[in-house]
């Protein structure tokens, strides 16, 4: 195992770790844990992508499936499992990054992307949606509007540059994401969103 990887691990583990501790010590929610982990998770992965291969990318978030699966069955990572509402997004989350990474490694505007719509625009909704319906159509609004925001913004830094018909088409691909996202239950979102994110992407620009 390289450093860098290892580095990665120790990053995230106690990343985890401390949300985990601030779970158990304080009266704050699973919801808000858990979304916490959510965001801050892809800010993780965003950074590092752009220091491990794409071997290590994969060998790390395949550590951290497995983790979530045994904790999924274990419930020992209180801070990113629910009691109230099934679900399994905390383990589909790392998988869908497996898998966009089998694919998509090689190019960043994808991978930066299809990361950042996963992490803060279901992160953020999903904390709008704590107080309000999970299917509520502002949700879906907040969605689409982080959505165009981080293509554009990756659009813009990758390709230095934003055309019409690329604004055209980040605009509808945020539009299509946030219906994916409205229909996804159970977590399922955390797997929808970032692969649709990244195939509409690899097609339409």
């Amino acid at each position: 195992m390289s450093q860098i990887t290892l580095i990665t691990i120790l990053s995230f583990a106690c990343f985890y770790f401390a949300i985990e501790w601030t779970k158990r010590k304080t009266s704050i929610s699973r919801e808000i844990t858990r979304k916490t982990a959510h965001i801050g998770s892809a800010i993780l992965v965003m950074f590092f992508y752009f220091f491990l291969s794409k071997s290590e990318f994969i060998l790390a978030t395949s550590l951290f499936t497995a983790l979530f699966i045994i904790s999924y069955l274990t419930n020992f990572l209180k801070s990113v499992h629910l009691e109230k509402r099934k679900t399994i997004g905390e383990i589909l989350y790392p998988f869908s990054l497996i898998i966009l990474a089998s694919f998509f490694y090689e190019d960043a505007f994808v991978m930066i992307s299809s990361i950042a719509v996963m992490g803060f625009a279901d992160g953020i909704s999903g904390l709008y949606n704590l107080k309000h319906n999970k299917n509520s159509l502002k949700g879906s609004i907040i969605v689409f509007l982080i959505t165009a925001t981080a293509v554009l913004a990756s659009y813009a830094i990758f390709y230095n540059q934003l055309i019409a018909l690329a604004l055209f088409k980040i605009i509808l691909i945020s539009m299509v994401v946030s219906v994916i996202e409205h229909y996804s239950y159970f977590g399922t979102d955390n797997l929808t969103v970032p692969v649709s994110t990244a195939l509409l992407l690899n097609f339409l620009l």
